[in-house]
This record gives structure tokens, C-alpha cells and sequence, in this order.
């Protein structure tokens, strides 16, 4: 029931972010239970992660990065000297232009309409 719930928000989700230029969204290939949303800022908003983050944090829209981003770049790496990377593009993408939003299974209506006036505004 609450997954159902949360599909609906992943609904509003889709149809207020789906192909803008700005963002790109997550895409359902199975069957999701639709934890989070999750956004890749792209065209004008490339590289401005953060301070989107600090106006949803100013607003006070509790937010997460993508996973852990591109995991070369977290300090514990320093422990690991023999391990060998290639360029990691793709996750530093996602490192540098990602972040999440929580769901539930309340109506996110209003909010995500008022997130969707945050970042096209940006």
C-alpha cells in the first residue's frame, strides 16, 4: 500500500521534470518502490549542484547525493594506493550534478511543484 502510495508521487515526479533541458530524471526500468527521486542537473544548470543544494537547503528540503558519487574522490581512498581506476566520468557526472529527494507515501504534490519553481527558477 505505502509503495502504491508513493508510485502516485512518482507520477507528479515524472510529469513536472520530465524532459527539461535542465534536468535529467531517473527512469523506471523495473518496477521501483520510488524511495527518493532522483535528479542529474544538465544543460544551464551543469555544475551548479551546489548552490541548488544551498537553497533547498535554505528552504528546508532535506537532500542526499546520488549514492556516494564517485567513490576515487572520498578521503578513505588514500588507504587504498594500489588500486587502479580509469576515468571515472560517469560517476563524476553524477558526483558533481546529482542529488536525491526523499518520497512518501503523503501527497508531495505541492512540494515537488515547489521544487520544480526552485530549479527552473536557478
Amino acid at each position: 500500500r505505502l509503495i502504491n502510495l508513493r508510485k502516485k508521487n512518482a507520477i507528479i515526479y515524472k510529469k513536472l521534470f520530465q524532459n527539461k533541458s535542465y534536468v535529467q530524471i531517473q527512469e523506471e526500468i523495473s518496477e521501483s518502490s520510488w524511495f527518493g527521486f532522483s535528479f542529474i542537473l544538465t544543460g544551464k544548470l551543469k555544475n551548479k549542484r551546489d548552490k541548488l543544494i544551498k537553497i533547498l537547503d535554505y528552504y528546508n528540503i532535506e537532500n542526499r547525493p546520488i549514492v556516494a558519487g564517485n567513490i576515487k574522490k572520498h578521503k578513505m581512498m588514500k588507504y587504498f594506493k594500489n588500486l587502479s581506476f580509469k576515468n571515472l566520468r560517469n560517476a563524476s557526472l553524477v558526483n558533481k550534478n546529482g542529488f536525491m529527494l526523499g518520497n512518501s507515501h503523503k501527497n508531495l504534490k505541492k512540494q515537488l511543484e515547489f521544487v520544480s519553481n526552485l530549479i527552473s527558477k536557478l
